[in-house]
Formats: structure tokens, sequence, C-alpha cells
């Protein structure tokens, strides 16, 4: 299995949904020690007080978020990088596949370590990873892991703010949605035939999301969903997906 494939499969696929991040309760045994800081914790400018949820800095205007990290469980305030990390780790904590994610963490460390001889970003580590599972995934014609991978990355380039590549992502994302629920464990011999209209759908909470990065593009929606056909159809070619891209979004999008 590969990182984000673990939770279970989902009609729509949606970006991770903002938490509401409440004050903790007193600590108790096995609760979370509560580490919030009044540090910024981009810029460190000292904030008024210690926040109880998701909150803007009135200094550099980044997100500041809250997350009980597993791994050490503790409180903390942090990035959106720093939590987006945090949310990896989530995903296969206290499984057997945890060892294993933590693993390749470290081995795609050392090798941008020494490809690029400075400390990578964790951003870059993960990129690296997820990249990795889309050739993987792909290669088995995976459509749900490659979809969820893909909404993964959508979020990471829009924490860096690279709404060009989130836009990307996305419509990857719905493209694969509306393709079916096809996997390497599917006992249909020719999934092509199985294809279902029913698949072919709007594209729900991603609306919202193809909307904003459209827009930092300088796009609408459809005009977005046109300049995607060549990528799309190099995607149907890679994995022999059931349905054009053209065949889909003038009805969805």
């Amino acid at each position: 299995m590969g990182l984000f494939s673990r939770k279970k499969k989902e009609a729509t696929p949606a970006p991770t949904p903002k938490r509401a991040d409440p004050t903790p309760p007193p600590r108790q045994a096995g609760a979370p020690t509560d580490l919030r800081s009044e540090g910024c914790p981009y810029c460190g400018v000292v904030l008024k007080k210690v926040p109880a949820g998701q909150t803007k800095c009135p200094s550099c205007k980044q997100k500041i978020v809250l997350r009980v990290d597993p791994r050490d469980n503790t409180y903390r305030t942090m990035t959106e990088v720093q939590a987006y990390e945090v949310d990896m780790a989530m995903d296969t904590f206290g499984t057997p596949d945890y060892p294993k994610y933590v693993a390749r963490v470290e081995e795609k460390r050392a090798k941008l370590r020494e490809k690029f001889g400075s400390e990578p970003k964790f951003s870059d580590i993960a990129w690296g990873i997820m990249n990795e599972d889309i050739l993987r995934f792909s290669a088995r014609r995976n459509f749900d892991s490659v979809r969820n991978t893909y909404t993964a990355m959508m979020r990471l380039t829009a924490i860096e703010g690279k709404t060009v590549v989130a836009l990307d992502m996305a419509l990857r994302a719905y493209y694969m949605l509306c393709c079916g629920p096809y996997d390497e464990n599917s006992t249909k011999a020719d999934p092509a035939t199985a294809w279902d209209a029913s698949y072919k759908r709007p594209a729900g909470e991603l609306t919202e999301w193809l909307e904003k990065y459209a827009k930092a593009d300088g796009k609408t929606v459809e005009e977005a969903a046109r300049a995607f056909e060549p990528a799309a159809a190099k995607m149907r070619e890679g994995m022999k997906m059931p349905v054009s891209w053209a065949d889909i979004w003038p009805d969805c999008l």
C-alpha cells in the first residue's frame, strides 16, 4: 500500500477538511502534552495569546494550525507544511506500515541531501515519495490510489502557494474519480468495457478548489478544463482509462 491509500475509499475525493482544533482538556493519563506556543511558527512574532484554533499571524499573515502529533503525543502550533507532515505520519501511525513509511522518508531525505548538498525540505521529500507512488499505482491501474495521491499533491502544492500546479493536480484527481473505482484487485478482465456513465459526476467538493486555482491562473474552470485535455489524453493512453476527459468535463464542470 502507498501513502494516503489506507483510508476507506469515498464516493468523492476531497481535500483534508479544516479542523476545529479546540483547546485540549486538562491533561489526563495518555492525553497529549500541550506545547502550543505564543510565537508564530513562521516569523516568530509573539501573538497576543496562545492560539485555541486555526488562525493567521497578524504580522506575516501566514496560516497557523494546530495538531496533535502522534509521534510524541504533543499538541502544538505548526506551519501548514509541518501539519502536512503530521497528517502523513498519522496515515499509517500505529500500523505495521508505519516503519516502512519512516524508512521511505529517511531514504528520500538522504538521496535529496546527497543530490543537492543541503538538508531538504519535508515538502520536497513528500513530493518525491508521492511521485513514486503515482508511477507505481499507474502501472497497476489502481485508479483510486492514483486519485488519492493526486489529491494529496494538490493539497501540498496549494500550501506552498503553487496554485497552477495545484489546479493540475485537482483536475487529475477529478478525472480519475470519473473513471471509476478500478484497482489491481479488480476481477474485471477489461475494466474499460465495464465503465458506467454514473461515474461521470459533478466535481462536488473539488469544485471550490478548481474554481479557486483556475482563478489564480487567470482562467475560468471551463478554460482550465479545456487546457487540460492534452495532459488528460496522455493519462488515458498510459493507464488505459475507460473514458476520455473530453467526454466528461463539458457535462460536469
